[in-house]
């Protein structure tokens, strides 16, 4: 799909990880993708594609609406105990938590 809509130049890990949050249910109502990875969506809209240096990128950052609960309404019971991480280590096992009570995590490729 992401080719149907031009978004063929967003990396693997990142639409893995977007794909997953949104079998969830997770993105648009509770959290979304700001930043560098924003970008795609706008290139897509306009038709324009940014240069490659102001889209290189290692991370990907979400916003939580603080004003909406963050709810996960999942079937699997190991992710509703965890949280976001273990939906992102359903997309690769590697991801950790940076640091107890760290609202980031990375994998091993420092994702």
């Amino acid at each position: 799909m992401a080719k149907g809509v031009f978004l063929n130049r967003v990396p693997s890990i990142v639409t893995a990880t977007l794909r997953k949050l949104d079998d969830h249910g997770l993105l648009g109502k509770n959290l979304m993708v700001i930043g560098t990875n924003a970008l795609h969506g706008y290139e897509s809209v306009a038709g324009v594609q940014f240069d490659a240096g102001l889209m290189a990128t290692t991370d990907v950052d979400l916003l939580s609406d603080a004003r909406a609960t963050l709810k996960l309404a999942l079937l699997d019971d190991a992710v509703a105990e965890a949280g976001v991480l273990a939906i992102l280590q359903k997309v690769d096992r590697s991801f950790e938590a940076v640091r107890k009570d760290d609202f980031r995590a990375v994998n091993k490729a420092g994702f």
